[in-house]
């Protein structure tokens, strides 16, 4: 009898106790507790973070809200569940950027080491792509930050909210911990682009530069490294006339063009011309005669 009865007491210890999670955004804290029932059984209770969840009085499972109720209680509870849009509970992040983040820090209060190497996701928007950043083994007694992987190059901007499950193991069994809403704002690429000819001149801040136009003149549009697009100038003897046409789906936020008799100012928002096309190609005409200097900043995004 005593032979059973040993394993049967362990189980019950290694059971009764329970993994506590919360996650935390500057000031703000968001709790959880996942007590195991039994292997097959888990129940997880939550509190609202940062007063950013709905309403969830009539739920079953307590009144706790957001993931409690979102996914466990059913449809009498979804409609009042809403994700957190607390300014300081979002995550920025540039389109594209591919970006790890800490999701949860997690303690593991069981007898037993908890192994997370897994995780999966649920109402996940098109184009938020994520992973766990590594499998996790949170010995008894210890914490751990728990972070993810996520990339946002196929996303359009925007604000979006990401739920994500962790998938839990320990010795005498297993259990999935929704974690709370992630709200992501994705925000568009943006980059500051100076048109620079062969020979062009450059600021002394080492900010782009520019040139002097006698009949035309072709430039590449650059960001660092990288062409974003060309500028073509073309002068008559009354006129100048300056395309700029992007690649790679960039487009035209902010031009300012600097046309004058002179050297320009450095900086771009003394340039006197500005535009706003929002379009991969914008056009200036701008009156202009005798020796011609020419400056040309943009902004593009995608």
């Amino acid at each position: 009898m005593r032979v059973f009865l040993i394993p049967l007491l362990a189980l019950i210890f290694l059971t009764a106790f329970a993994i506590d999670a919360h996650f935390e955004e500057g000031m703000m804290s968001r709790t959880a507790v996942l007590n195991i029932a039994c292997p097959e059984n888990s129940l997880i209770s939550y509190t609202c973070p940062c007063g950013c969840c709905g309403n969830c009085s009539n739920c079953s499972c307590g009144g706790n809200c957001c993931n409690c109720c979102c996914s466990s209680c059913g449809d009498g509870c979804n409609d009042s569940c809403e994700c957190c849009d607390c300014d300081s509970c979002v995550q920025h992040m540039e389109r594209g950027e591919i970006c790890e983040l800490t999701v949860t820090e997690l303690t593991n209060q069981m007898a037993s080491t908890l192994y997370i190497d897994n995780a999966d996701g649920y109402s996940v928007p098109a184009g938020i792509l994520f992973t766990l950043a590594s499998p996790y083994e949170v010995g008894t007694g210890k914490t751990s930050d728990v972070r993810f992987v996520f990339d946002t190059s196929a996303a359009s901007a925007g604000e979006y909210c990401v739920y994500l499950t962790l998938k839990l193991s320990w010795v005498n069994g297993s259990a999935d911990i929704p974690l709370f809403p992630i709200k992501l704002k994705v925000e568009p690429q943006r980059r500051a682009v100076w048109a620079l000819p062969d020979g062009h001149s450059p600021f002394d801040d080492g900010q782009g530069g520019y040139f002097q136009v006698c009949s035309s003149v072709s430039a590449p549009l650059i960001s660092g490294d990288d062409v974003l697009g060309v500028l073509r100038v073309t002068r008559n003897e009354t006129h100048i006339t300056v395309e700029a046409a992007t690649v790679d789906g960039w487009i035209l936020s902010l031009t300012r063009l600097y046309v004058g008799d002179t050297p320009p100012p450095s900086s771009p928002g003394q340039f006197g011309y500005s535009h706003t096309p929002f379009g991969e190609r914008d056009v200036l005409v701008v009156p202009s005669s005798g020796e011609v200097y020419v400056a040309f900043y943009v902004e593009v995004e995608k």
